[in-house]
């Protein structure tokens, strides 16, 4: 991708945005429209679909809240958001562990509004690297690895334990 192109591809980008709590649809729906509704969201920040056996799978883990009577919920739909966003980094597990520790007292909708508000301030802030040549992707991958391993080790609850960070200090 020429400089040109992917500046474009980037202005456009940042400009997508997680839909707020009142925005997710107030209606209880079936598994189909879930992923419908989902879908439009997702896929335009990750190029990744929700399916139906992800969600389940969700469900199974807990990660998801089971639907009442094969309806899903706006809280349903939020949680199925933040997952699908979150999996391409994390694994289940860590996703489940953060989502603990994010609802340690605060309801949902609350932690899914602060979600959403600080989501939506990164993508708008997004920009190429100054003086970096659009084909240098190894910062950005560097950068990726480095807050992916911070954030695994924040939510386990093992920083401070880490045999490589104590030495480092």
């Amino acid at each position: 991708m020429d400089s040109k192109s992917f500046e474009n591809w980037l202005a456009e980008y940042r400009r997508l945005r997680l839909p707020s709590w009142e925005e997710l649809s107030p209606l209880d729906l079936y598994m189909d429209q879930v992923i419908d509704e989902v879908n439009q969201y997702i896929v335009p920040l990750t190029d990744t679909s929700i399916t139906k056996t992800m969600i389940n799978s969700y469900v199974k883990k807990g990660l998801v809240n089971k639907p009442i009577k094969k309806r899903y919920g706006r809280l349903n739909i939020a949680q199925i958001i933040v997952v699908s966003l979150m999996k391409s980094t994390f694994s289940l597990d860590t996703i489940n562990r953060g989502i603990q520790i994010s609802r340690d007292g605060v309801k949902v909708p609350d932690n899914y509004s602060k979600f959403t508000v600080l989501y939506n301030a990164e993508i708008a802030q997004l920009e190429a690297i100054p003086s970096q040549p659009v084909d240098d992707y190894q910062i950005m991958a560097i950068r990726a690895v480095l807050y992916q391993t911070i954030v695994k080790h924040l939510v386990n609850g093992n920083a401070a334990a880490d045999p490589i960070i104590a030495k480092a200090q």
